[in-house]
């Protein structure tokens, strides 16, 4: 039986290694390996170690050999005692090695929220574990542990992660947070003190958009966001793409952190103390990027949307987004008055407009999707949303024409 096999695709020589690996075999694992490696033109390799039992110190040299032919190189699904071998003898410190992902399952856990990358258990009393949506990219996972790590040593409050597990065929980031739960599942369940709840995330929003980066840990916001919008993830026609694009450029440069999707579901909240989880689109610049998002899911789609459909989309009734805006702005703004207010509407308003069309694909594909009782309501949606969103695209074309923006905030 062969203790490897080798596949290539593009420009990348992935080798599955199993059983062990001695002086016994080396001979011929090293021809092996030679001959893949002169077969293609190979530019990374891959050593798939899922199924290596062990390693003896001239497999350890054979992977050095590898390493020195090939730059980009790494190891992956390595169990604990064969990573502990590459960690002993220090080669962990020269080269690519990446423990096995233990396996969990959630079956019977408990649900704290959905997104549109994945949902929110509750392991136990003292983790989470985001499970990510299948054929969500492992790098993805590791820029969002990385980038949650990053933001808490510079001061914001995040949960840590700590391991990447597998469940199922996905991947999961299982966080510590003890007796916690999303702030959008509290204030559903407290809706009297809804005040209460969103003096906690204003504050925490605020708090967050006064930390300033030095250096570029995270993407430029202005770049991302007009890079959203020239790929068309969202539903531009090419003059709105123009007009988002100089609206974008009018915005001052700033290093100030913004989460990038800084809903109620993101933020996890145990007895008044909140840290926020999912930050994979953590980005540098000025707070517009963050608090767009906040005008558009409190202000602007509750501003067209039924009482009916604004409980069913928002999570709260008409009256309720009207009292968490307000009451946001009141905290985050220090408004004393509602000219006050209206002055950030006006600056906030076309960026919000951009917000809606970054996502409005991803309403309507819920719509087409519905059944049962829910498809019976299709219609009345679509029935709100066209006319106010066809309302909004010029409003976006005319703010752009205007090309004055302040936004001193």
């Amino acid at each position: 039986m062969s203790l490897l096999t080798t596949e290539f695709e593009e420009d990348t020589l992935t080798i599955h290694m199993c059983g062990r690996v001695d002086t016994n075999n080396i001979g011929g694992i090293q021809n092996e390996i030679n001959e893949a490696l002169e077969s293609n033109d190979v530019s990374s390799v891959i050593v798939d170690a899922k199924e290596l039992e062990y390693i003896s110190s001239i497999g350890l040299r054979t992977m050095l050999g590898i390493k020195k032919r090939i730059n980009t190189f790494k190891i992956i699904n390595v169990s604990d005692g064969v990573y502990d071998v590459f960690e002993v003898t220090r080669f962990t410190d020269i080269m690519d090695v990446k423990r096995a992902h233990r396996k969990i399952a959630v079956d019977n856990c408990a649900i704290l929220g959905k997104g549109a990358c994945g949902t929110v258990y509750k392991l136990d009393d003292e983790r989470i574990v985001k499970v990510f949506v299948d054929g969500y990219e492992l790098e993805k996972v590791e820029k969002e542990r990385d980038n949650s790590q990053n933001a808490f040593t510079h001061g914001i409050d995040t949960a840590i992660p700590f391991d990447i597990v597998e469940v199922g065929r996905g991947y999961g980031l299982i966080y510590e947070i003890i007796n916690a739960d999303t702030l959008k599942n509290v204030m559903q369940k407290d809706r009297g003190r809804l005040g209460y709840y969103i003096e906690i995330y204003a504050a925490y929003v605020k708090n967050m958009h006064h930390i300033v980066f030095e250096k570029d840990c995270y993407p430029d916001m202005k770049e991302v966001w007009i890079k959203k919008v020239e790929n068309s993830e969202g539903d531009f026609s090419d003059e709105e793409k123009r007009a988002a694009r100089k609206l974008i450029s009018l915005i001052p440069d700033r290093k100030n952190f913004n989460h990038g999707d800084i809903n109620l579901g993101n933020l996890m909240v145990e007895k008044g103390k909140a840290v926020i989880i999912d930050m994979e689109d953590a980005v540098l610049g000025h707070p517009v990027f963050d608090l767009a998002f906040i005008y558009y899911l409190f202000k602007l789609l509750p501003g067209f949307l039924p009482d009916e459909f604004c409980e069913l989309i928002v999570g709260f009734s008409k009256e309720e987004n009207m009292f968490l805006w307000n009451r946001f702005c009141e905290i985050y703004f220090d408004c004393k008055t509602c000219d006050e207010r209206e002055v950030y509407e006006r600056e906030l308003h076309p960026y919000g407009i951009i917000k809606l069309l970054d996502v409005l694909p991803l309403y309507y594909k819920v719509f087409d999707a519905a059944e049962g009782e829910n498809k019976k309501i299709v219609p009345a949606l679509y029935a709100a949303f066209k006319p106010a969103v066809a309302e909004f695209r010029q409003e976006l074309c005319k703010a752009a024409e205007a090309g004055t923006t302040v936004l001193d905030f």
